[in-house]
């Protein structure tokens, strides 16, 4: 399963209508069908992305499960039995999971502990237990959750629920006190991104743009991490160049605002030419001497 946002393999936002996601779909598909890019194998693994993404967000259940747990979408039912517990031994939705083929047995096999967590039988009430958690930036940017399980003080397995908020950067910690077990920091660890780069809460991203648009001035389309955007390009745009784009970053932690999106330019240099725009290309450097 890809690790990437659904929404962002479509290029819509979050809250994208019906009509909205069929018009994406219909023009990426079109785009990356192998048919249309000779069997192109990074076409074909983006075509495939496509269909997966328009399969789940298409479905109104599977859309709304994927919305409230992100990647873990498959085991929506498995999450949402588990939060009919909690922590205070006074209550009575407290919920002990003693068979290790229970829920969150069946999450450490189905996922390689890629979200669930064991402290073991004995521990020390008094240490805080520190977690490392790795998060993807689509993880960061829209706030996900994670899924522990402990003993408490019974013996008896107790599960808990974490929220990750949307924001966090590398390095963010969290702590959280259970009533019946030690205290909990999880350390968070961002995964490197394969367009994005994150200073903060801005995002930078290299944008290919062709040469005679950033001679001539035009417009190109970015991907951001909720949807996509019109970059303008101005005229006389030079290799390198970085144009900002406000507020179209990171979310700062705990809050609405958000950073900012840097699109550092790459003028794509021709390789191949036509006879005639090699003429105009030599009419055009004529030009530039005579002027000198």
């Amino acid at each position: 399963m890809t690790t990437k946002s659904y929404y962002y393999i479509l290029g819509v936002d979050s809250k994208a209508s019906s009509d909205d996601l069929r018009r994406a779909y219909r023009r990426l598909a079109r785009e990356f069908h192998p048919d249309m890019n000779g069997g192109d194998a990074v076409a074909e693994a983006r075509f495939k992305e496509i269909n997966e993404a328009y399969e789940v967000l298409s479905n109104d259940k599977k859309r709304r499960d994927y919305d409230e747990f992100g990647e873990n979408w498959r085991h929506a039912d498995e999450l949402r039995k588990s939060r009919n517990f909690t922590f205070n031994s006074n209550t009575s939705h407290e919920r002990d999971v003693h068979d290790p083929d229970d829920i969150f047995g069946f999450f450490r096999n189905a996922t390689g502990n890629r979200f669930g967590f064991n402290f073991g039988n004995n521990f020390d009430a008094s240490r805080t237990q520190n977690i490392d958690v790795e998060l993807t930036l689509e993880e960061a940017f829209h706030g996900c959750k994670r899924l522990l399980s402990m003993p408490g003080n019974d013996s008896a397995t107790r599960s808990l629920e974490v929220d990750i908020p949307r924001g966090i950067d590398n390095g963010g910690k969290i702590r959280i006190n259970p009533n019946d077990a030690p205290p909990i920091e999880l350390h968070v660890e961002l995964l490197p991104h394969h367009r994005f780069q994150r200073k903060g809460n801005d995002l930078h991203v290299e944008t290919s743009v062709p040469l005679l648009d950033a001679v001539l001035g035009g417009e190109t389309q970015i991907r951001t991490l909720d949807g996509v955007v019109i970059l303008r390009i101005p005229a006389g745009t030079q290799n390198g160049q970085k144009i900002r784009l406000a507020n179209k970053g990171m979310y700062k932690l705990r809050s609405n605002d958000r950073g900012d999106l840097f699109a550092n330019i790459k003028v794509a240099i021709p390789d191949k030419l036509t006879r005639d725009q090699k003429a105009l290309f030599e009419k055009l450097k004529d030009l530039e001497s005579n002027n000198m």
